[in-house]
């Protein structure tokens, strides 16, 4: 809570004292009238759509996704995430074919491979 600021001038003397929870409280309305001009300010609309994921009719916003059962957060998160939890790649030493589930891996993982591939370093 801000109560009180004492104001001083250069040679130290107290000059004002101010109510700085009132200056507090009208920055803070001039701030919110404000925000509740502009469109996300403003509450939304609320309209019935059906959830994609368990197909259930609810009241929602007009952008929302889901239902919002954590079910279906979870699952819309993982499909935008990694719509394969896997990744196919060709070992740069041996050329074989390998799925896998490492972003950046580039050889097989055979102990030959990996020497090879660290000396080529």
């Amino acid at each position: 809570m801000i109560n009180e600021v004492k104001v001083f001038n250069p040679k130290g003397e107290l000059t004002s004292i101010i109510n700085a929870q009132e200056l507090h409280q009208a920055k803070y309305e001039e701030i919110a009238k404000s925000v509740s001009k502009t469109s996300w300010g403003k509450s939304a609309d609320k309209h019935l759509f059906t959830c994609p994921i368990c197909k259930i009719e609810v009241e929602g916003r007009l952008n929302q996704a889901t239902c919002g059962s954590p079910k279906c957060i979870q699952n819309r998160a993982y499909s935008k995430k990694s719509p394969k939890a896997f990744r196919i790649f060709k070992c740069a030493e041996c050329k074989i074919i390998i799925k896998t589930r490492h972003h950046n891996k580039k050889i097989c993982g055979a102990d030959k491979c990996f020497i090879a591939f660290r000396r080529r370093r």
